[in-house]
């Protein structure tokens, strides 16, 4: 059961409740992986049905992926929570969309979608903490930038 609608009495309970979702997520990738090993990747044709469940666009955000896009076939269930390999488990996802989803649980991730959603509204009303950190946002992705096109 997922509780990312759980009102929190005050910031440090808020706190401690995202940090043991993330470490309870971190405990179980490194488990998983020694337990199971690592993930098997689909063949040509098992990434075209993949591709063809979704009607060519990606789970996450809907988006059309492209004959020439990079994609990846994402486990619904997250292989690192005991999700398997199975074509069933597979949806088509932007590398991109993909590679941010990471293997959250879906608390986690509905929490993320809600604070970003949140965080975004806060920029657009020019609230001036929030401004602060867009703008530190934005030089951490430009410096991540440079370290990947290098």
């Amino acid at each position: 059961m997922t509780r990312a609608d759980t009102i929190f009495e005050n910031l440090e309970k808020f706190i401690k409740h995202i940090s043991r979702l993330r470490k309870k997520r971190r405990g179980s990738v490194v488990e998983i992986r020694k337990i199971r090993g690592p993930r098997k990747s689909p063949n040509h044709i098992s990434r075209q049905s993949i591709l063809e469940k979704t009607d060519g666009r990606c789970h996450v955000c809907g988006g059309l992926i492209a004959p020439d896009d990079k994609w990846q076939a994402d486990h619904i269930f997250a292989y690192a929570h005991g999700g398997n390999d199975s074509l069933a488990n597979y949806l088509a996802a932007h590398t991109y969309c993909n590679n941010y989803r990471r293997s959250f649980s879906a608390e986690e991730f509905q929490w993320v979608l809600k604070l970003g959603v949140w965080f975004r509204t806060q920029i657009e009303k020019k609230n001036h903490l929030a401004l602060e950190l867009a703008d530190k946002f934005m030089k951490h992705e430009i410096r991540r930038d440079s370290r990947r096109r290098k």
